[in-house]
C-alpha cells in the first residue's frame, strides 16, 4: 500500500471520528443499542456452552452407553391376561449373555428392593438407602469408580456373599469418613454385610435441580443379585436389567436385540419399555439447541434496533452534510469516496459498540459466575461472534444512507437548503 493510500485512509478515518463526534448524544445512544445486542449475543453463546459441559459432563456420571430394559407398566388389556412378575427373570439374564452378533458389551441384572424396603445402621445410627443387587460388571455399566476397596465378583455372587460396596454418603454418616471402611460391618434390615469397596461420589446437582435423577447416589449399596433375591426369597427374581452398548451408536440394536430374547422367551406374555443414555443425549442436545436458538433470536432482535439506529443517525448525517457531499463531489471526490466515507462512520460506530457490548458481556459472565453454579466461560468462538456481529451491523446499517450520499447529484447537493 503506497504512502498516499495510507495518508487517504488516515485522513478518512480522522474525519470519520470528527463527524461522529459532531452528533455525540444520537452516536453515544447507537452504541449502546449495538452494545447490549453484542452482550447478549456473547452471554446467551457463553451460558449455552457452560450449560451444555454441565450436563453432559453429570450425564457421563451414567455412563454414555448405558441402557435399561424393564416390564411397562400399563395395565393389559382385556383380550390379555394379568400376569405378574417383573417378566425378566435370572435365566433370561444368562440366555442374552450368549446371543450371537450382539450389540450388547455388558450387561447387568438389578434386583432392588422396593418389595421391601431398605436401611442401613450402625452404632444405633441410622439411614435410608438404595439398595441394588448387581453384578461384577454393573460398575464399568453404570460410570462408578471405587474410591477403595474391590467391586462385587463372580465368587460373591455364586456364594450369594453378604458382602456389600456403599456410597461416599454411607460412609461419611455411618462409617465416621474412615479411610479404612473397607472389612467394617453395616447392618441392613438386621442383617450384617461386609464392606468390600466404597464409591466416589458422583455430581448431579445440575440433572437433580431440574428433576432428574433424583437418586441418592451417595446413599447406593450394592450387593451381590443373587444375594439380593435370597434377602427378597425369590431366586430367580430380577427387576431390570442394566446394559452397556458396544457404542452409543448401538443402543438402539442392543435394547432391541434384549427386548426381542425376553419376547421370545415369556411368547409375549409381557410388554418391556426401555431407556437409554443416547435418547437422553438427544433430547438434551434438542432442548439446549432450542434454548439457544431464543436466545440468539432475542440478542439478535435487539442488535437489529442498534442496527436500525445507526441506519437512522447516518441518514440523518446525510441529508444535514448535503452540502457539504456537493462540494467534495464539486471539487473531484469521486462516487466510490464518499460512500466509503460514510460506510466507515457507519463501521466504526458499530465496532466501538461492538468493544463495549464484549466488555460489558465479559462483565455479566463474570459475575454469573460468581453468583451460580455454573462454571461460565468465554469461548474464542463467541468473542469471533461478537466481532463478527458488529462488523456486519457496521456494513449493513451503513450501506443505503452511503449509497444515497454517493448518488447525490453535486449541483443540487450544493443548492440543498
Amino acid at each position: 500500500m503506497s504512502a498516499k493510500r495510507i495518508n487517504l485512509s488516515s485522513a478518512m478515518l480522522a474525519e470519520a471520528l470528527e463527524a461522529l463526534s459532531h452528533n455525540g448524544f444520537r452516536t453515544s445512544l447507537s452504541l449502546l443499542g449495538v452494545a447490549i445486542g453484542i452482550a447478549a449475543i456473547m452471554v446467551v453463546s457463553s451460558i449455552a456452552t457452560s450449560g451444555r459441559t454441565m450436563i453432559f459432563s453429570e450425564l457421563e456420571t451414567f455412563g454414555l452407553r448405558t441402557f435399561w430394559v424393564f416390564r411397562a407398566k400399563e395395565a393389559p388389556s382385556r383380550l390379555e391376561k394379568d400376569v405378574s412378575g417383573s417378566g425378566i427373570s435370572t435365566a433370561d439374564y444368562k440366555a442374552l449373555l450368549n446371543l450371537a452378533d450382539s450389540a450388547i458389551e455388558k450387561l447387568s441384572p438389578v434386583v432392588n428392593s422396593e418389595l421391601a424396603g431398605a436401611s442401613a445402621s450402625k452404632h444405633g445410627q441410622s439411614l435410608k438407602i438404595t439398595l441394588l443387587g448387581v453384578n461384577q460388571d454393573y460398575a464399568e455399566i453404570n460410570g462408578d469408580t471405587l474410591q477403595s476397596g474391590r467391586f462385587i465378583g463372580p465368587d460373591d455372587i455364586r456364594q450369594r456373599a453378604n458382602v456389600a460396596v456403599v456410597g461416599s454418603e454411607i460412609v461419611a454418616r455411618l462409617l465416621d469418613q474412615a479411610d479404612d471402611a473397607v472389612g467394617k460391618h453395616i447392618s441392613i434390615n438386621g442383617d450384617w454385610y461386609v464392606v468390600i469397596g466404597t464409591l466416589q461420589a458422583k455430581s448431579r446437582d445440575l440433572i437433580s435441580s431440574i428433576g432428574a435423577g433424583k437418586e441418592e447416589t451417595g446413599a447406593r449399596v450394592l450387593i451381590p443379585y443373587s444375594t439380593q433375591q435370597k434377602r427378597l426369597g425369590d431366586p430367580d427374581y430380577v427387576s431390570f436389567l442394566q446394559g452397556q452398548a458396544r457404542s452409543t451408536e448401538h443402543s438402539a440394536a442392543a435394547i432391541a436385540q434384549v427386548i426381542a430374547q425376553l419376547d421370545w422367551r415369556h411368547k409375549a406374555a409381557y410388554r418391556y419399555n426401555s431407556e437409554s443414555m443416547a435418547s437422553y443425549i438427544a433430547t438434551a442436545n434438542r432442548i439446549l439447541g432450542g434454548v439457544t436458538l431464543i436466545g440468539i433470536v432475542a440478542a439478535t432482535v435487539s442488535l437489529l434496533v442498534g442496527g436500525l439506529a445507526i441506519m437512522n443517525i447516518m441518514t440523518t448525517s446525510v441529508i444535514e452534510r448535503t452540502k457539504e457531499i456537493g462540494l467534495r463531489r464539486a471539487l473531484g471526490a469521486t462516487q466510490s469516496a464518499i460512500k466509503t466515507q460514510f460506510l466507515l462512520e457507519s463501521i466504526l460506530i458499530s465496532l466501538l459498540g461492538g468493544a463495549g457490548g464484549v466488555l460489558l458481556g465479559l462483565a455479566v459472565v463474570f459475575v454469573l459466575a460468581a453468583v451460580t453454579a455454573l462454571k461460565m466461560s468465554v469461548s474464542l468462538q463467541g468473542l469471533l461472534l461478537a466481532v463478527g456481529s458488529s462488523l456486519l451491523v457496521g456494513i449493513a446499517s451503513g450501506y443505503y444512507p452511503a449509497r444515497t450520499a454517493s448518488k447525490l447529484i453535486p449541483v443540487e447537493a450544493l443548492r440543498y437548503e
